[in-house]
C-alpha cells in the first residue's frame, strides 16, 4: 500500500479520539453471517447483540457484514464491511476503539433505520433505556 494510500485510509477512519473511548462498550447488532470476535489469542467466537467488550477484545466483520457498536449509550458507531477493531484499556480506565483495518463512522438513529437494524428512531433510546436486550439482524 502506498503511503499516499495510508494516509487517505488514516483520514478516512479518524473519529475524535473522544467519540471512540467510554467507560462500556457493547455489540449493539450487526447485519450479515460474518461477525465475529476473539478475546486475546483465544479462538474466534460469533458474535452476539449486547455482547459487553472490554480490554484485549477484537471484533471483525466480514464481507457483507456490518457491526454497530454502542459506546456508554451515547455514541454509536458503525463498522463496515471488512473491518477490524481492537479495544484497549487507557492509563485513564476509559475504553478506546481502535481501527485495525477498513473503517468505522459516527452513525445515528436515523441512519440505523435506513440500515434496517431499527423500525422507528425512538426505538434507539427505548433499548438503551431498557433490560439492556440489545438486537441483531442477520441477513
Amino acid at each position: 500500500m502506498s503511503l499516499g494510500v495510508k494516509i487517505a485510509v488514516a483520514i478516512a477512519t479518524k473519529i475524535a479520539e473522544k467519540d471512540r473511548t467510554a467507560t462500556s462498550i457493547r455489540i449493539f447488532g450487526f447485519k450479515g453471517s460474518d461477525v465475529t470476535m476473539t478475546k486475546g489469542d483465544d479462538k474466534s467466537i460469533a458474535a452476539k447483540a449486547d455482547r459487553a467488550l472490554d480490554n484485549g477484545y477484537t471484533v471483525t466483520t466480514g464481507k457483507s457484514s456490518y457491526c454497530w457498536l454502542d459506546l456508554d449509550k451515547k455514541i454509536m458507531l458503525k463498522m463496515d464491511q471488512n473491518s477490524k477493531i481492537q479495544v484497549d484499556r487507557t492509563p485513564l480506565r476509559k475504553l478506546l476503539v481502535s481501527v485495525l483495518k477498513g473503517s468505522i463512522t459516527k452513525t445515528t438513529a436515523a441512519e440505523l433505520v435506513k440500515d434496517g437494524i431499527l423500525k422507528a428512531e425512538g426505538d434507539l433510546e427505548a433499548i438503551r433505556k431498557g433490560p439492556g436486550i440489545g438486537m441483531a439482524i442477520r441477513g
